[in-house]
Parts: structure tokens; sequence; C-alpha cells
């Protein structure tokens, strides 16, 4: 359906607009109206220096993009393109902020990977003791987590998530399938 100008424009300034409405209320049944922050930072705050950036990037690493958001007082999208390099969409990835992102993120991978390499010798050790064949499965289970998880990405993404849409067309029914009554 359209509507021209005149027509809108009535809608728009209607009091039985739902946004009419709601700014006329400040309080509905427990619900709080507030105003969309559109973008930008926050009043009174200052811009947060390289290291303050880096540091938001590499806790939406570890902890993921939510719980930094959380912890650093910040959006959750601006924490997840810290964790990429990016302090601004319109200036892109600043390169000393990735550098510096991409070099922890390093050495936690390779801390990561000292602990699993540790832990994966005294298991060596121990291996023989394991009796239960329930335990023995949990253990290799858990290697072939780690070892799918520490394995080099392809370029062509095929460690990805493998995506599967199953299309179900409907049955069309003949009519001689249907009860008649008759009235």
């Amino acid at each position: 359906m359209f509507v021209n100008d005149e027509e809108g424009n009535k809608r728009l300034s209607s009091l039985d607009n739902l946004i009419n409405r709601l700014n006329g209320q400040k309080n509905i049944k427990g619900l709080k109206i507030k105003k969309i922050h559109n973008g930008g930072r926050p009043k009174d705050r200052e811009n947060d220096t390289d290291d303050e950036r880096a540091e938001i990037g590499i806790a939406s690493l570890i902890h993921g993009p939510t719980k930094a958001a959380e912890e650093y007082d910040t959006t959750i999208s601006r924490a997840s393109l810290l964790s990429k390099g990016i302090a601004t969409h319109s200036n892109g990835p600043k390169e000393e902020l990735v550098n510096k992102v991409i070099d922890k993120k390093e050495a936690i991978h390779q801390k990561a990977l000292d602990i699993i390499c540790g832990a994966l010798e005294s298991i060596d050790d121990k291996i023989d003791k394991v009796s239960k064949p329930k335990d023995l499965a949990f253990i290799a289970s858990s290697m072939a987590k780690v070892a799918e998880r520490t394995s080099p990405k392809n370029s062509n993404n095929d460690n990805g998530p493998k995506v599967q849409v199953v299309v179900y067309a409907p049955r069309v029914r003949d009519s001689s399938e249907y009860e008649v009554v008759e009235g």
C-alpha cells in the first residue's frame, strides 16, 4: 500500500502513533523509555589510547566481544572491531593496533600450545594406568578436539563450519485420501 505525503504526515503526527504515545509517557508498566545513542563516544568520555584499545581487543579475542564489552564499558561491536585492529570504520585497521593484537594473540596461542604439549606428555606416562574404556574414550575424544583446534586452517576455509540446508517439499494429497462427509 502506498501512502501520499499528506497521509504520511497525518499518520506520523497522530496521537495514535505508537512512537508519539511512548514519547508522551515516561514509564509504561515498569518499561523505561530512553533515547538510543546513535554512535560516537559517550558524553564526557576521553579517547582511548592504543594500549587501552589493544587491551579491549585482546579481551574480546579471549573472552568474546560480549564479555569484553561488559568489562570495559563499551559496545559489543566496538570490542569486536578492536579485536581486528579497527578503531574507527572510516579509517579501517590501524597497523600499530593490528600488530599489538596479533602479537598478544600469538603469545596466548603459544602459551596454550605449551600447556597442551605438557598435558600430552604427562598423559603418555599415565595412559597405561587407565583401565576403564569410558575414560580412555574421553581422553581420545579430548585429544581429537585439541588436534582439530590446533591444526592449521586453509585459506579457502575447509575447516570452517559446514552448513547443510535440507528443503522438504510438501506431499500433495489426492482428494481420494480425504474422508467425505455428506450432509
